[in-house]
């Protein structure tokens, strides 16, 4: 089943999990400077038939200002949302904020640029578990998973993959960078 969420930001929650693992802020250790590697993130990206504007809003604190065209079939608007980049050992995540909550919460992956390229992948259901059984510190909603602040070591254990899958490896969004 697909997220409910519209084509909001930046494409990657559209994943095939029933529940959707959200974080208060935006996850990882420390903000991602892609001052150096600017020009790799901006500009236009297509995901089947979508096409997305990335511009660095921040560069030094690894803030991308996504935009796109969203349409109901009557009407169309220019759409656009903050995508939040931190790093944790060699991993990057991307956190975005949940318009459609009333409450202040971030949807979140992982994100892996290349050249023409980017790889998203969103958090598996096994996040549940971990919240359930006290491992991740949290809580169970009708919308899935709501993680509270994690350490560092509980972030290093997602990363060193110590709590098992816990992204859905085999379906990543891949966006492609449309050339200059």
């Amino acid at each position: 089943m697909k997220t409910k969420l519209p084509i909001l930001t930046f494409c990657f929650f559209l994943w095939s999990g029933c529940s959707e693992v959200y974080v208060r802020q935006p996850i990882g250790d420390a903000p991602r400077d892609i001052t150096a590697e600017r020009g790799l993130w901006e500009g236009t990206w297509l995901q089947d038939d979508r096409a997305l504007t990335v511009v660095a809003a921040d560069a030094a604190k690894g803030v991308l200002r996504v935009s796109w065209v969203e349409s109901d079939g009557k009407e169309s608007a220019c759409k656009s949302a903050d995508v939040y980049l931190r790093n944790c050992r060699d991993w990057t995540f991307a956190s975005v904020r949940d318009k459609d909550k009333s409450t202040d919460l971030f949807l979140w992956g992982r994100v892996k640029l290349r050249e023409h390229w980017i790889l998203i992948w969103t958090p598996a259901t096994t996040f549940r578990s971990l919240v359930e059984d006290g491992r991740l510190p949290g809580a169970i909603t009708g919308d899935g998973v709501v993680l509270e602040s994690l350490t560092p070591e509980q972030l290093q254990a997602i990363v060193d993959s110590s709590f098992g899958v816990l992204f859905d490896w085999d379906e990543p969004v891949i966006l492609t960078k449309v050339p200059k």
